[in-house]
């Protein structure tokens, strides 16, 4: 299967691998697995790194993409084309852009979104498949 993780799911995999369950446990230590991190996540750690919203333990940013690829983990590719339709999706409530940009990516590159946050169930009516 083809998973894309969202930001607060790296994080934790990374980090604090106690704040994820079983189930998303077993699905990111899978090897048959293809767990996609998108550069989406990568530019909101970056962004509220260097606005101090978010402390990283013993590492930088710029470090995130080799960790996640050391476990096993690839960075999805993001184009200018996905980015420009982006607009098709429509907006939701709470309307963060990283959301939906991970939403869109999810969805264009045939992903299940692995998240806890409810508020992408949402976009399950525009073809998102979420799991936790």
């Amino acid at each position: 299967m083809k998973y894309l993780i969202d930001t607060h799911v790296l994080l934790w995999t990374l980090f604090d691998p106690s704040r994820l369950n079983r189930r998303v446990r077993k699905l990111i230590e899978n090897p048959e697995n293809d767990i996609q991190i998108s550069g989406v996540s990568c530019w909101e750690i970056a962004l509220k790194y260097q606005l101090a919203k978010l402390a990283l333990q013993g590492c930088v940013p710029d470090e995130l993409p080799a960790q996640a690829e050391l476990m096993g983990m690839s960075i999805s590719p993001m184009d200018a084309g996905l980015l420009a339709s982006s607009y098709r999706l429509p907006l939701n409530a709470h309307r963060d852009p990283f959301d939906h940009l991970l939403a869109w990516h999810a969805i264009q590159g045939r992903m299940t979104l692995i998240t806890k946050d409810k508020a992408f169930e949402e976009y399950q009516a525009a073809g998102l498949k979420t799991i936790w």
